[in-house]
């Protein structure tokens, strides 16, 4: 879960869904046609940074274990296991202010990405993409199983 929510706060820290914040199987408070819809509609057209991981609390931000196919990320010289701790230079550790800045990500836009890696900073500037209708469909199809199904066969037992 945190994983997911990792992914779709970067990609979309990106994104602003509307996804819920959650480390459990926390129910999405949006009903499940309502929120596919939201979500599709808000993955369509926001610029992405374009790699994903894990969140590390203690650091306060993202360790990269993947990147999503079709990004600058990894050709710019960001590095699996590098930690994502800003874009634009806002902390992702602040939430509110993230959310708000990746709200007004488009695809081919630029944004400066700072990763920590061996006890230094480093920063990158790379251009957003956007998601293909595959990528799209995988992290709807997360949240839809973690956040809807889940949570209602969870109520079931």
């Amino acid at each position: 879960m945190k994983r997911f929510l990792v992914a779709v706060s970067i990609l979309g820290l990106v994104m602003a869904t509307g996804l819920t914040l959650a480390g459990e199987k926390e129910k999405c408070s949006h009903a499940t046609q309502d929120c596919l819809n939201k979500m599709v509609k808000n993955m369509k057209n926001k610029g992405l940074v374009g790699v994903d991981g894990e969140w590390d609390e203690e650091i306060g931000g993202m360790v990269i274990k993947s990147f999503i196919e079709g990004t600058q990320a990894e050709a710019a010289g960001v590095e699996l296991g590098d930690v994502l701790i800003a874009v634009n230079g806002i902390p992702l550790a602040d939430k509110e202010a993230s959310y708000a800045d990746a709200a007004q990500r488009t695809p081919g836009a630029h944004a400066k990405i700072t990763v920590l890696r061996d006890g230094g900073k480093h920063s990158f500037k790379l251009a957003l993409m956007g998601l293909n209708e595959t990528q799209i469909a995988k992290y709807v199809g997360m949240h839809m199983v973690e956040h809807h199904a889940a949570v209602q066969l969870a109520d079931a037992d």
